[in-house]
């Protein structure tokens, strides 16, 4: 198989993860790939491993100090059962200095409902994010375990804090592969020959 055709097989693959039939560049299926945890492949989780939440009225932190790249997207998502008053998430960039270069804040879980709340921030250079949950009150019930905080659009919650290897990402895709009907051919031809490499 030539290069062409397994790199057709591999678009190709991508348009059917992401359910688009438009050609895509090399940057589009980057892009695509970087939300990948939406169609079963894990997208790492930044956010840190034993972080403690500091409350304060109308703020809690969840998380600060994370490194973030500039012209990068990142999310954060955190289900919430039955809060008493509107709340929603912020993610925000901060440079040195305190330089604010991005702030996102997310949709609403309203009051008396339950739901995952959702933020994303693209920031504009180099910093480090800060992660809250804003509200009046602090009458909700919240698994702070279950904080998802990734690189790229919204990704499901995992417990990962480190991407695959090529030889699980392989695995993976054979196991989404079979899911999937056996549509995903390309994919893991092209992947298999790179088994025990390091890229």
């Amino acid at each position: 198989m030539s290069l062409n055709e397994k790199m057709t097989g591999l678009m190709n693959t991508i348009r059917t993860m992401s359910g688009t039939t438009d050609k895509l560049s090399v940057d589009d299926a980057t892009m695509i790939t970087s939300s990948a945890g939406q169609w079963g492949v894990r997208t790492p989780n930044l956010f840190p491993a034993g972080s403690e939440v500091k409350k304060g009225d109308g703020n809690w932190i969840l998380c600060q100090n994370v490194p973030a790249t500039a012209g990068k997207t990142y999310s954060a998502s955190l289900y919430i059962n039955n809060t008493s008053e509107d709340i929603q998430l912020r993610l925000t960039g901060y440079a040195p200095g305190w330089k604010v270069v991005g702030d996102g804040y997310g949709n609403y879980v309203e009051k008396g409902q339950s739901g995952t709340a959702i933020t994303q921030v693209k920031v504009t250079s180099n910093c480090n994010l800060v992660l809250r949950i804003v509200s009046k009150v602090n009458s909700f019930d919240v698994d702070f375990s279950k904080i998802m905080l990734n690189e790229g659009d919204y990704a499901p919650y995992t417990s990962a804090t480190k991407p695959y290897t090529v030889d699980e990402l392989a695995n993976r895709l054979e196991k989404l592969e079979n899911k999937l009907g056996g549509v995903v051919k390309a994919l893991p031809s092209v992947l298999l020959p790179v088994r025990g490499c390091v890229a």
